[in-house]
């Protein structure tokens, strides 16, 4: 057998050169292909993902939830909202959503989102306490801090809980929401009327008609004395209609109206 040449040995070491250089770039080719089909298959699943989250029925709107709503329906906030349960609940923006409120004047809203897609409309309401008309006969909605706002017919609701000023000016409305402010809530809701008027002994004495039909007479000092209005009424005799508050003696003085 002949020995191999020099040149021969040079050739095959070339080979196996080349033959190593090739299973090299095999194997990185390899890798980049695992490596794109991992990366392929990835997105995939990060796009279903994606898709499941933000575009899916699950996307949807679990839950809207009205708080601290005083004056409005629910139908009336749904509505004014323009919001749903078919909306999608990462898309809907609690920004856009509040601004669709700013006409309501008599409060503010505030959208807020939780983590299990529930979309909270939180109201923070003026404290209105009664109502009135001016020369001109338009409606004002009053508050406790005596600020008026323009009667709106999407106000109906909040109107329907507040008692009516008659022959008030605007001082002597300031001087009557002093004293309303002492009241509960529940018992400005019962009056229906408050009316003005003037005595021998005191021209500020008020005349409140009451939305059961009782009229209770009382001076500005007797005003907290209405909070025990249904304690005091509760045991009435149906023919005394009239009340009298006497805050000097404490007591209130029933009467059958006819012997005013």
């Amino acid at each position: 057998m002949k020995k191999k040449t020099e040149s021969a040995y040079d050739i095959d070491l070339l080979t196996n050169l080349q033959n190593k250089e090739e299973q090299k770039r095999k194997q990185r080719r390899n890798r980049r292909f695992r490596l794109a089909l991992f990366s392929f298959v990835l997105l995939i699943i990060l796009l279903g993902y994606l898709y499941s989250v933000f575009f899916s029925e699950n996307a949807k709107i679990k839950q809207i939830k009205i708080s601290n709503n005083r004056y409005f329906t629910d139908r009336q906030v749904l509505s004014k909202a323009a919001i749903d349960y078919n909306d999608n609940f990462y898309f809907t923006a609690g920004r856009k959503v509040e601004k669709r409120f700013a006409d309501w004047e008599i409060c503010k809203v505030k959208v807020l989102k939780n983590a299990n897609q529930v979309l909270e409309i939180r109201f923070e309401n003026a404290d209105l306490l009664a109502y009135y008309s001016d020369q001109e006969a338009n409606l004002w909605l009053l508050d406790s801090s005596n600020r008026s706002y323009a009667y709106d017919n999407q106000y109906l609701e909040a109107l329907k809980s507040l008692p009516f000023l008659l022959n008030y000016n605007q001082e002597e409305r300031r001087m009557l929401v002093e004293n309303l402010k002492l009241l509960d809530r529940g018992i400005i809701a019962q009056i229906s009327e408050i009316t003005r008027y003037a005595t021998s002994f005191d021209e500020n004495m008020i005349k409140l008609t009451m939305e059961d039909g009782i009229t209770v007479y009382l001076d500005y000092l007797s005003v907290p004395m209405l909070n025990s209005y249904n304690e005091i009424v509760a045991p009435l005799s149906p023919t005394n209609r009239c009340l009298y508050f006497d805050k000097a003696t404490g007591m209130a003085i029933a009467t059958n109206c006819q012997e005013d």
